[in-house]
């Protein structure tokens, strides 16, 4: 008889425990207030919740931090190179009105976006050797080695009208540093990317020649939580249960969210709430939103403390705020569900 009870007792906490055991990770986009998912992430490695991660999926600086992950750095190496970061020396390029002008009509974005791309590659170097692995040459590794993962980077297809997320089993040999590259070029801030069927970047665009143009994955994927689901995962309107997500949120719509649907209400008395409000609708209504019982269950809210995403300067102390928020989130998420 107390066998019988053991065994249906361990039946009926199977689920939740195997709901716990989760092998996807998925982060979202939001500026360079990513810096808040290194607390987060640091909480999850503590706690021994890291060593399933498999797949990584990442929009923005949601793929910058994935990529670190993907590539084997610890949280000790992602704090202090974030926290090393400076933003400003990511607005390259000459001429800042002539020359900003002219990259705008001929590579759509007003900066070049290089000196991001070569930051990511030499994280990439540092962790792997080499500044150009590509998709498969890092699932490679990772089947290997469990320190390295398998990245899924999104992207906003602006040929094809589409959203794509860059693996190694959707681009084999595109190299990592650009679908990166790809994923964070915010529409008109960056020179948008230019790939061709092989994977490769094309440089000099022109006119009938055969390449996509890229931007910023968080036009259409901006959490990407789904994007490891079935599709009958997808039908039904749910995350598969083997997936965790960090999500940046402003601090007003989390304590919203909890009460209400849709979209906390924004405040607007200056020209830069105007902004933050039109921004915010926009990518809003772009991405389609999970019901919040569903996705609450899969999330990490982490709140930005309503520090800008603007990639032009962040100070140190709002580093701090960040990092802490992530942290902080975290371990509240842990003691809500486990």
């Amino acid at each position: 008889m107390v066998r019988l009870i053991l065994i249906i007792t361990f039946f009926l906490f199977l689920p939740r425990i195997y709901a716990q055991h989760y092998t996807n990770l998925a982060l979202k986009g939001g500026g360079i207030r990513g810096i808040a998912y290194i607390g987060a992430v640091k909480v999850l490695e503590e706690k021994g919740m890291l060593k399933d991660i498999e797949k990584i999926g990442g929009t923005s600086i949601g793929a910058v931090v994935g990529v670190m992950m993907c590539t084997g750095m610890t949280t000790a190496q992602m704090e202090q190179k974030m926290l090393d970061i400076d933003i400003s020396s990511f607005n390259d390029g000459e001429w800042f009105f002539i020359g900003g002008q002219r990259r705008l009509r001929k590579h759509f974005g007003w900066y070049k976006g290089k000196e991001f791309e070569r930051w990511v590659g030499d994280i990439i170097k540092q962790q792997t050797g080499n500044e150009a692995i590509t998709f498969m040459q890092l699932h490679v590794l990772a089947q290997n080695n469990r320190k390295y993962k398998d990245p899924y980077i999104t992207a906003t297809n602006l040929t094809l009208q589409r959203l794509e997320i860059f693996s190694w089993e959707t681009s084999p040999n595109m190299p990592v540093q650009l679908a990166v590259r790809a994923s964070v070029s915010i529409p008109l801030y960056y020179g948008a990317v230019c790939i061709d069927s092989a994977g490769r970047l094309v440089d000099e665009t022109s006119d009938g020649g055969h390449y996509n143009v890229y931007v910023d994955g968080g036009l259409l994927a901006n959490y990407p939580v789904s994007i490891f689901n079935t599709e009958q995962e997808n039908a039904a309107g749910i995350i598969n249960e083997h997936t965790l997500g960090l999500k940046l949120e402003r601090p007003e719509q989390i304590v919203y969210q909890e009460s209400n649907k849709g979209i906390a209400p924004y405040n607007i008395y200056t020209f830069s709430n105007y902004m933050a409000a039109l921004y915010n609708v926009t990518m809003e209504q772009l991405n389609k939103r999970l019901s919040y019982a569903e996705e609450r269950k899969h999330t990490v809210y982490i709140s930005t403390g309503n520090i800008s995403p603007r990639v032009r300067h962040i100070t140190d102390l709002q580093k701090k705020i960040l990092f802490d928020n992530g942290l902080n989130a975290a371990k509240e998420f842990l003691v809500n569900t486990h």
